[in-house]
């Protein structure tokens, strides 16, 4: 579970709740223990409404449920599609914390020539979804922001 150090205490104004991390906006000390710096991640006030949306809105734009039913669609049983979907979802998650590679070359390190991978991503990109993606957290983001302000 990551530990997120937000640098002002104020930044917790409009946090929702949220499975997926802790956050806090407090140190015993100036500078955390050495111990604890890996799981830590400082963040200044000018990131805190893209975090926001990341941890908390991401969630219900999850690819889970498109991916289960892509393979019901194409003959699963609904409970198995969703288990393998989280599992795969999971494992990708688990490659990108413990290589500390960026998205892409993981994506790219299982693309083979000619295969079911590189298909299904080109009609990823046929259907704008990295686009969308990005577009969905740039708005929640400036709606953060603006509830900021109120």
């Amino acid at each position: 579970m990551p530990l997120f150090l937000l640098a002002d205490p104020c930044l917790q104004k409009h946090l929702k709740p949220c499975h997926n991390c802790s956050i806090c906006n407090f140190s015993p000390s100036p500078s955390p223990p050495r111990l604890f710096l890996p799981l830590l991640s400082v963040l200044s006030q000018r990131c805190f409404p893209s975090l926001s949306c990341l941890v908390t809105s991401s969630q219900a734009y999850m690819f889970a449920e498109a991916l289960a039913e892509g393979a019901v669609k194409m003959g699963m049983q609904g409970a198995t599609a969703n288990k393998i979907a989280a599992q795969t979802l999971l494992g990708a998650a688990k490659m990108i914390l413990e290589t500390g590679e960026h998205p892409a070359v993981l994506r790219s390190a299982v693309c083979t020539p000619g295969g079911t991978t590189i298909h299904a991503l080109h009609e990823l990109e046929k259907g704008g979804l990295r686009a969308t993606v990005m577009n969905a957290v740039e708005a929640a983001t400036c709606w953060a922001q603006e509830l900021g302000k109120r």
